[in-house]
């Protein structure tokens, strides 16, 4: 019983990710032109791009952008946000396919194992794919299929070792975002029998369990 169970957990997650494709539309990029080169302000400001919206994860709302145009971070001690949430203006699912990752002076030195950026994907709130790294990060980021169906991409800082200068001002430029769009659509009716089938296994599994004569 126990292990028919399993195999309809394993079924269904299968069959919602089965349901979530891609809508054939062509790759947006997210390019951030148009985004000034800096934005002081008492509120959160948002970015909006090609049907995107670009926030900072906290209150510090100073954001834009810096040096090669690209969406700026700082990690240490700089004026910039320390982190953006990327999502599509009125919810739904996208996938990362790459970004253009542009590192400064300070933060190319750094050694490898030295993490400073991470990016984390979620999907209803869940994180379903992670991904960190330093100065040993490509110049082009190239996402997996863990990264797609997405309903929120984060793009988070690390802390620097406490062994590097803290008040050197360590930063980062994300720039050339390229995402698709992605919808839900609706399961074929093979699936719904199949639904109904694996429910009646489990039915008449119970059943004979029920009917078992038990031991004198």
């Amino acid at each position: 019983m126990k292990r028919l169970a399993d195999y309809m957990k394993k079924t269904l997650a299968g069959i919602f990710l089965a349901g979530i494709v891609s809508t054939g539309a062509s790759a947006t990029t997210i390019t951030f032109d148009t985004m000034p080169h800096s934005v002081f302000a008492p509120t959160p400001q948002i970015h909006i791009e090609s049907g995107y919206q670009i926030t900072p994860t906290s209150s510090f709302a100073t954001f834009g952008s810096f040096g090669s145009g690209g969406l700026h971070l700082d990690i240490c001690c700089g004026p910039f946000s320390s982190g953006v949430q990327l999502s599509r203006v009125g919810g739904g699912l996208f996938s990362v396919n790459s970004l253009d990752l542009s590192l400064y002076q300070d933060t190319a030195l750094l050694p490898s194992w030295v993490h400073f950026v991470s990016f984390t994907g979620f999907r209803n709130n869940v994180a379903v794919a992670a991904l960190s790294g330093g100065s040993g990060l490509p110049g082009t980021l190239t996402f997996g299929s863990a990264f797609a169906a997405l309903d929120r991409l984060v793009i988070d800082t690390l802390a620097i070792p406490a062994s590097f200068d803290p008040f050197i001002d360590y930063h980062l430029d994300v720039d050339n975002i390229v995402v698709t769009s992605v919808a839900a659509v609706p399961l074929p009716a093979a699936i719904w029998s199949l639904l109904a089938g694996l429910g009646l296994l489990v039915s008449l599994k119970a059943v004979r369990r029920r009917l078992r004569p038990t031991g004198c």
